[in-house]
């Protein structure tokens, strides 16, 4: 039989994962701040995108009204500081949040792992059932259950259950660790 966990694991699993989530938003809201003060100091939206490997439509459409909501709410301009430096800023808020939708991924494999249920991921993610499955489930290993007869010595009708654990494919090396070893290996070059 396959493990069974107390509801304090399955409890805890999921703060986690709802932890995991909100800290997107957080990291967002940082990225949106950082394309504000990028354009305010003159970077164009060409070099913008390059800073966040998008397409300069992409991040244009997707950061333009609230960078521009950041502004007039804040109501800074050009202020001190270079345009190279705020784009830094924005680089290393982009990669923020991907760190954030891969640690999001990570809780996610770690509460089905403890049997959190997909009705309750799916809402501390705050999505339709299927729509998280269809986005998590790629990255996860769900156990597998196989049943098979045999016959015995005697004549009797054998039933075996198997029940196969993987390891969730998120524990192995994902886009980010590889990113962060040749990061790593570059810089001891």
């Amino acid at each position: 039989m396959g493990a069974e966990y107390a509801p304090e694991d399955n409890q805890q699993a999921a703060a986690d994962l709802a932890a995991a989530h909100q800290a997107i938003y957080a990291a967002e809201a940082a990225e949106v701040r950082a394309v504000a003060v990028a354009r305010a100091r003159g970077a164009s939206w060409d070099a913008i995108a390059a800073a966040q490997s998008m397409d300069a439509a992409n991040s244009t459409r997707k950061y333009g009204p609230l960078a521009q909501q950041v502004q007039e709410a804040e109501g800074f301009d050009a202020g001190e500081g270079a345009k190279q430096d705020a784009l830094e800023a924005v680089k290393t808020a982009h990669q923020a949040v991907e760190d954030a939708e891969w640690d999001e991924i990570d809780a996610v494999a770690a509460a089905r792992f403890r049997g959190v249920p997909w009705d309750e991921v799916s809402r501390i993610v705050e999505m339709r059932q299927p729509n998280a499955v269809r986005k998590y489930g790629q990255y996860l290993a769900e156990p597998k259950v196989s049943v098979s007869f045999q016959r015995a010595s005697d004549g009797a009708l054998v039933i075996k259950e198997t029940r196969t654990v993987r390891i969730p494919r998120t524990t192995l090396p994902t886009r980010r660790t590889r990113a962060r070893q040749k990061e790593q290996v570059a810089a001891e070059l």
